[in-house]
């Protein structure tokens, strides 16, 4: 993990004369997975569209590595709801992937979020949480090179939040692909994230950075070292 896959330098952004983010100095290597934490309003989702592409920066530099396939998964869907499960898959693969390599993804990811039995329906047919697992799967569906997360599993329940946890964490491990996260619970991001940034102030920035080097598999939250993390960051949260 040595590329750096994504470069940001003295980032800024405003709404008008309202300063959202200011000063954002940030790096992100192949494979590696980090996640964005902070209060309401700290402008975490701002960073992500602009890192998207859906929002313009003010200053700043921001270079993605050549090339490179990025994939999101929002806080709320966006789906095709004139096309099947399995054909909002099938649309986004089209200029990724061979037919043979993508119907074998669909099958693979389909399973993996529990819609196989629903490949037919049509995203009006789902509840608000299996809409949420379509996104997820849609996403993963191209093969990212960077997987941008935006609260993914919010709306799932903790049973099958584990599971697409450990779905997602597997996928990664196979592909070795980047991931940046953001979650309001700390918990999410010491049991997935190589590192996490706290986003804090106004205008806000990365007042702090934690680095996890057990391996995500180890992991527990009983862990001295993820304890203290999950103090440290609790801390953050009540001086903020």
């Amino acid at each position: 993990m040595s590329a750096n896959l994504l470069s940001i330098k003295n980032l800024a952004k405003s709404y008008n004369a309202y300063e959202v983010l200011a000063d954002i100095n940030f790096e992100l290597k192949d494979g590696e997975i980090v996640a964005f934490i902070g209060s309401s309003g700290s402008g975490k989702t701002t960073l992500f569209n602009i890192i998207a592409g859906l929002l313009d920066r003010d200053v700043g530099e921001l270079t993605l590595k050549e090339g490179l396939r990025l994939a999101c998964v929002f806080q709320e869907p966006r789906l095709l709801p004139w096309k099947s499960v399995e054909d909002n898959l099938t649309f986004v693969q089209q200029n990724f992937l061979t037919e043979k390599e993508g119907a074998a993804l669909r099958e693979y990811l389909l399973k993996g979020v529990g819609l196989i039995d629903f490949r037919d329906s049509f995203p009006g047919e789902l509840s608000g949480g299996m809409k949420q697992r379509l996104e997820f799967a849609r996403a993963l569906s191209i093969k990212p090179d960077l997987l941008l997360l935006d609260e993914p599993f919010k709306s799932i329940d903790t049973g099958l939040k584990i599971k697409l946890r450990e779905l997602l964490l597997k996928n990664w491990q196979e592909e070795a692909y980047s991931i940046l996260l953001i979650t309001h619970d700390p918990r999410e991001a010491v049991l997935l994230a190589d590192r996490i940034c706290f986003l804090a102030g106004q205008p806000a920035g990365i007042e702090k950075e934690f680095k996890i080097r057990i391996p995500q598999g180890e992991r527990g939250l009983a862990d001295k070292g993820i304890y203290s993390i999950l103090q440290e960051i609790a801390d953050l949260y009540l001086m903020d």
